[in-house]
């Protein structure tokens, strides 16, 4: 039997987790939506019976600690009938929900997802014993916004040459893995890879992909590709030949009037990258003002021009810097690489400032890594742009400059954003929910908050989220006093009759 509502909320993890939702019940388990009650961050909670299999799949998420693809797993706990695992929560949209709204996938975004797919796998057949997913589907691929892609369920996963219970979604999993007896073998994976590209290929017409699919998907194992690597190299080779077609095509096309000679995608005489194909792969490292950035298709386009060029190098660099730190030789380099550019537009100045922010500790013997993503952020502020994605994120990386510039001591920077937010809002909705966000920021850092909370409800003196906001926090930290004066201020100035204030109101004894 399954844990109820009260008792993920209060027992599991010492009440560390809030449930939100349920998402999934199955032979399984559950999955639930839950949060964490200090950081307020989100997180997946799976429970599972406490057999060998749930143990297993904790077992797996920890060996995959830094796979990139597989959700990490935070902890994880036992009692006598269930464990719980609390993992990193994949936003985003399942390759079932994409294709069942689109339709039908480009083939571009199909190689592209097909390539991050196999690395994901091919890292789980190269861990020591090998890891047989074992349930591959389009519900269990999923895609970020960003573009990442994520296998999420390891739950009927078994080691290379284990014997098989005869378990598999019907559709997807091989033949020989629905019999009782069989032993687990990536060509198990391999046929159910193909399964998924034939579900997304759906009308569309392609040979070489077509081609691929019935590699994958023979009935006898031993006609399918015999690994991730080899049917990696299948996907390049068809990426190949449509990137060729295309050029082709634009050769068609501009070619006889404006000679082959002069098409900027043509190479050079030096070999270096041609300017189209370098606009091509910074519009997937950095994004632009219709794409958000994909690092999956920028890996793609850097490692078929390494190196060619020596801007493209400093990219490469850059973007293991941001993706995998583990291959990083030089960190005195990456710091270098980040300041040779004095004048990034606003695309590359979100992608280099997030790598300031994210590699904080290994750039700190170089500089102060926050206050030049802070710099860099500044010049962009007050830039127009159009679309909510690019406004939230220059936004959001100024916060968390100024907030690690905060927790060196310098919290200046971070009272530069509340006061925007309390001059430049309209509404007083609109002013905090973006102070809001400094407020908790800080919170969560241990820092006191009240004078924050004082300068807003003297700009807003009507904001009933702002007291009650303030009240929990005070009771949070056992000012009790204190906190019922905030809710009398509020009842004094708002209706105080939301669902959060006659909590607040029931918690004071008021």
């Amino acid at each position: 039997m399954y844990s109820d509502q009260s008792t993920v909320e209060t027992e599991i993890f010492q009440g560390k987790y809030r449930k939100i939702r349920e998402l999934k019940t199955g032979g399984m388990g559950k999955v639930f939506l839950v949060e964490e009650r200090r950081k307020k961050k989100r997180y997946i909670m799976k429970i599972v019976p406490a057999d060998k299999k749930g143990l297993r799949e904790a077992e797996y998420l920890e060996k995959a600690e830094n796979l990139s693809g597989i959700p990490k797993i935070m902890q994880w706990e036992k009692n006598e009938h269930e464990i719980f695992m609390v993992m990193e929560y994949v936003r985003g949209n399942s390759l079932k929900e994409l294709v069942s709204k689109k339709k039908r996938i480009g083939k571009r975004k199909l190689i592209r997802w097909s390539l991050a797919l196999c690395e994901i796998l091919q890292g789980l057949h190269q861990m020591e014993p090998p890891v047989i997913c074992m349930d591959l589907k389009p519900e269990h691929v999923r895609i970020t916004p960003a573009g990442k892609v994520y296998l999420i369920d390891l739950g009927i996963s078994a080691y290379e040459g284990e014997e098989l219970e005869g378990y598999g979604t019907k559709g997807f999993a091989a033949p020989e893995q629905r019999k009782k007896g069989s032993r687990a073998d990536v060509r198990l994976d391999i046929f159910s890879f193909g399964k998924i590209l034939d579900f997304c290929k759906k009308r569309m017409r392609w040979k070489g992909m077509e081609t691929v699919i019935r590699q994958c998907t023979r009935k006898r194992q031993k006609d399918r590709y015999p690994s991730m690597a080899v049917l990696k190299q299948a996907l390049k080779r068809e990426r190949r030949r449509e990137t060729l077609k295309i050029t082709a095509a634009l050769i068609i096309i501009f070619g006889l009037s404006a000679g082959i000679g002069r098409l900027s995608f043509s190479e050079n005489a030096s070999g270096a990258m041609p300017v189209d194909a370098k606009r091509e792969m910074q519009k997937y490292l950095f994004g632009d003002e219709r794409n958000r950035p994909d690092y999956i298709m920028a890996e793609q386009c850097i490692t078929e021009w390494q190196g060619k060029d020596s801007e493209i190098s400093r990219y490469e660099r850059l973007l293991d810097a941001m993706e995998n730190p583990g291959k990083v030789q030089s960190w005195e380099v990456i710091w270098q690489d980040l300041r040779k550019n004095p004048a990034p537009g606003l695309y590359e100045t979100c992608f280099l400032s997030q790598v300031y922010l994210t590699r904080q500790k290994q750039l700190a013997s170089f500089g102060k890594p926050a206050w030049q993503a802070w710099k860099l952020l500044e010049k962009q502020k007050d830039r127009k742009v159009s679309g909510i994605y690019w406004k939230r994120r220059i936004e959001d990386e100024r916060l968390q400059a100024a907030g690690n510039l905060a927790l060196q001591g310098e919290e200046e920077f971070l009272r530069e954003i509340a006061g925007e937010y309390l001059q430049k809002t309209g509404t007083q909705e609109k002013a905090w929910s973006g102070y809001r966000r400094v407020v908790m920021f800080l919170e969560r850092e241990g820092k006191d908050m009240s004078s924050y909370y004082e300068n807003f409800l003297q700009k807003f003196p009507c904001c009933e989220e702002a007291y009650v906001e303030y009240g929990i926090y005070l009771c949070r930290l056992g000012r009790w006093k204190e906190a019922q004066k905030i809710y009398r201020r509020g009842k004094n100035k708002t209706s105080m009759a939301g669902e959060k204030a006659g909590e607040l109101k029931e918690k004071l004894g008021i």
